[in-house]
């Protein structure tokens, strides 16, 4: 039993080094031993309303400054999902980032809100998703603020209500210049 235990061992320790060997060939530039993938994700406007276009952009990193340690990143895939839950694949320049590098896309979806976009705190949400061939995630979302015209069935009667008002001023003004034109006249009669 304990010969069948220790070739078990053996057949598996051997077919493990192969595997840790492959993945340490495979860790650029040598010595590397962190990956810092970094995602920001972007859009043109804070507010908006149904019917505008937002434009989304993303930047993807491998750390923002050059760091000995940072492992390359590699087979870079950008998505970005839209307030109608579609999700878009960002076409990169390119998929492969050493320590330091970054790109940014500044306009990688375009998209036109739609009044049933709008989620019940009064926004539209959309997320970026990056991920590598390491299975180093990213995930990003941004709001932007709906703002809904207002419905003619109230902006109706609200002017007309401002005019009844203001006609109401004018009226009251004439009254009062005429009441003090008459005291005026009224001072010197006397």
């Amino acid at each position: 039993m304990k010969n069948k235990i220790r070739l078990s061992l053996s057949l598996l320790a051997l077919t493990l080094v192969p595997l840790c060997g492959t993945f340490a060939q495979t860790q650029t530039p040598p010595g590397c031993s962190s990956i810092a993938l970094w995602t920001g994700f972007y859009t043109d406007t804070q507010a908006c309303s149904p019917g505008d276009t937002i434009h989304y952009g993303v930047t993807v990193a491998n750390d923002r400054v050059y760091n000995p340690i940072d492992c390359d990143v590699t087979g870079l895939a950008v998505t970005i999902t839209t307030p109608d839950y579609v999700t878009h694949a960002v076409q990169l320049t390119r998929t492969t980032l050493t320590s330091g590098q970054w790109d940014y896309y500044s306009n990688a979806v375009s998209y036109v809100v739609s009044a049933s976009d709008v989620r019940q705190d009064g926004t539209v949400k959309a997320s970026s998703l990056t991920t590598d061939s390491q299975s180093s995630t990213n995930f990003q979302s941004v709001n932007a603020k709906v703002i809904l015209p207002v419905p003619a069935p109230v902006l109706i009667p609200a002017i007309t209500q401002l005019q009844t008002n203001v006609t109401v001023l004018q009226t009251n003004y004439a009254n009062l210049t005429a009441s003090i034109a008459a005291l005026k006249k009224a001072n010197r009669l006397k």
